[in-house]
């Protein structure tokens, strides 16, 4: 912690007023954040706080997609795409290039434990992993900003498929894109052409289970 030379004592005081016996978790936590954030040598983020919640559920349902991560750069990203397709019920993540992998304690802090139960692969060369899917009959599927993509609901997304997913910056290569199957996008209306990696994959994964649930129906 800072020097006590350096607290803000009217900070302080302002909210020791909000604090009493009834105060409920969540509402101690709306104070803390704010003050380990000013005072603290360290940022706390929300996600460095205990989860009151069950986060385990009754039933498991898997559908037969996997995702490809190609030279993701951010280990909080990956962490993020972990978390995201646990919760869409994707099957497998496979960590391409120089994706980090969950080892990593920022991939591990931004997967919210979802990295102990997704099952995940390391593949070097994603055009390898491209021709082995290829050959199992899984179609491949590049999430990528090109205009001949087409949003992932109008998509023709077959199953088992995998959902390819490249660089913050630079996206997929081109060599990739051509071993695809189909290309998709996610539709943006404003200055950016593209969103967030993480966002973008969400959007993604989600339309797909929707794709999923109604073949199953």
């Amino acid at each position: 912690m800072n020097s006590e030379k350096d607290l803000n004592i009217p900070f302080l005081t302002r909210l020791h007023k909000h604090i009493d016996e009834n105060i409920s978790l969540e509402q101690l936590w709306t104070l803390m954040v704010p003050v380990e954030r000013e005072h603290s040598r360290t940022n706390i983020v929300d996600e460095d706080f205990l989860i009151t919640t069950d986060d385990s559920t009754s039933k498991h349902s898997h559908m037969p997609v996997s995702v490809v991560l190609d030279n993701i750069r951010s280990s909080f990203n990956i962490g993020g795409i972990f978390r995201t397709a646990d919760c869409a019920g994707l099957e497998k993540v496979y960590l391409c290039g120089y994706s980090a992998t969950p080892d990593q304690p920022k991939v591990q802090k931004s997967s919210m434990g979802t990295h102990n139960s997704m099952q995940w692969e390391k593949q070097q060369n994603i055009l390898n992993l491209i021709k082995q899917m290829k050959m199992n009959s899984i179609q491949v599927v590049a999430l990528e900003t090109v205009s001949s993509a087409t949003a992932p609901e109008d998509a023709d997304i077959q199953f088992p498929c995998a959902i390819l997913v490249g660089n913050e910056r630079f996206g997929l290569d081109s060599n990739i894109l051509a071993e695809a199957d189909i290309i998709v996008k996610i539709p943006v209306y404003g200055e950016k052409n593209s969103l967030n990696v993480v966002s973008a994959f969400s959007i993604c994964a989600y339309e797909t289970r929707k794709k999923w649930e109604a073949r199953e129906r």
